[in-house]
């Protein structure tokens, strides 16, 4: 049972994740046991009618083939753990490149930090002495609250990149299983390359987060003994520039990954300026947002003050009427049946004037003839 309020939630979950996989490969392996022997009954039975070579051979072959098959199945998540092993192995490439002696495979110890650095830089928030000086910095407050959410969410970001990626490495060990033994029939094997390329694309994206993290998070450690002042910016902002570019490297971890195997770049200036312009658009769309409501809203009030009521005999603006107005208007543009019964009496007082203008045109010419 997990306690999700428990300091180490996240971890939690990631070893109650593992534990689900390891129990889904012991009931797969069964499974994945008939489907070999399947192929190899299949098989065998095509080599001895239609193979004009010698028998015994070519059973003497296949029987050595469909083995390494079967070792490969049963050791594939249980008995030896290979996809284990070379978890742990790319894991450990990743520490021992970025020289450290520890791995960094507890996601909520990174929340942790990020949360003890927050906490530490909020407390230097309210140490203001008294309400008149509070309010007299409540921008430099709400700047500085609105940068301490961005850092608590880089932090939760990396930490939540590691849980994402060490479950899905688990989660593809466990359910390429039953593909594996397909790798024996050649019109087939396509299946079992795909599932044991997966493991190493996993494993290489692991190893390039462990030498991230093992990197970062040394430095992660020293930004706790920050005490910046409450009103310099300088301390925040320089935290916020860290966390920030640890964060995008989590994030491009996988495409780091990705450029190893197919041996093309992955990071360049182009990805941070990318980021920056969809932050820049989304903040450019809410402003221009903002501007065109204004916009309606003027008019709006415009169009009210132009109907009756809405000025007063010297031509100035009447508040009570354009409100009287306005009221009604929105009512009427708010109500569809208000609206379509306006457009139902205007057309038929249109209706109404054309008859009266036919007879009016009509009525002269009777009476001339």
């Amino acid at each position: 049972m997990i306690d999700i309020s428990s300091e180490d939630a996240l971890t939690q979950l990631m070893f109650t994740f593992r534990e689900k996989c390891l129990e889904g490969a012991t009931n797969l392996l069964p499974e994945a046991m008939y489907v070999l022997a399947t192929l190899a009954t299949i098989e065998l039975a095509w080599v001895m009618l239609m193979s004009e070579e010698d028998r015994m051979m070519l059973l003497t072959k296949k029987a050595v083939k469909f083995s390494i098959w079967g070792w490969l199945v049963q050791n594939w998540v249980q008995g030896l753990n290979l996809t284990g092993m070379a978890f742990l192995t790319f894991q450990r490439f990743g520490v021992m490149a970025a020289g450290s002696s520890t791995a960094f495979a507890d996601p909520a110890s990174i929340g942790g930090h990020g949360i003890y650095i927050v906490t530490n830089l909020m407390n230097n928030i309210f140490s203001f002495s008294g309400q008149a000086s509070a309010m007299g910095n409540i921008g430099l407050i709400i700047l500085k609250i609105f940068m301490l959410f961005v850092i608590l969410g880089c932090f939760f970001w990396m930490a939540i990149q590691l849980f994402l990626t060490t479950v899905e490495f688990y989660m593809t060990s466990t359910l390429t299983q039953v593909l594996v033994p397909f790798g024996t029939n050649k019109h087939t094997a396509f299946l079992a390359e795909k599932s044991i390329g997966s493991i190493f694309s996993f494993g290489v994206k692991i190893m390039v987060l462990e030498f991230i993290l093992c990197i970062s998070v040394p430095m992660m450690l020293t930004w706790q003994q920050i005490n910046a002042e409450a009103t310099d910016l300088s301390p925040v902002f320089r935290t916020l520039l860290g966390c920030l570019a640890i964060a995008f490297l989590t994030w491009k971890a996988p495409d780091v990954a990705q450029g190893m195997l197919s041996g093309s770049p992955s990071l360049s200036g182009g990805d941070a300026v990318g980021m920056a312009r969809g932050a820049a658009s989304v903040a450019t769309g809410n402003v221009a947002g903002a501007v065109a409501s204004g916009m309606r809203i003027a008019g709006f009030a415009k169009a009210a003050s132009n109907q009756p009521g809405g000025r007063t005999a010297n031509g100035n603006v009447s508040l009570s009427g354009t409100a009287k107005n306005a009221a009604s208007l929105f009512g009427h543009t708010m109500n569809p049946y208000a609206q379509a019964r306006t457009n139902a009496r205007h057309a038929f007082g249109q209706m109404r004037g054309n008859q009266k203008e036919d007879k009016d045109a009509t009525g002269p010419k009777q009476q001339s003839s």
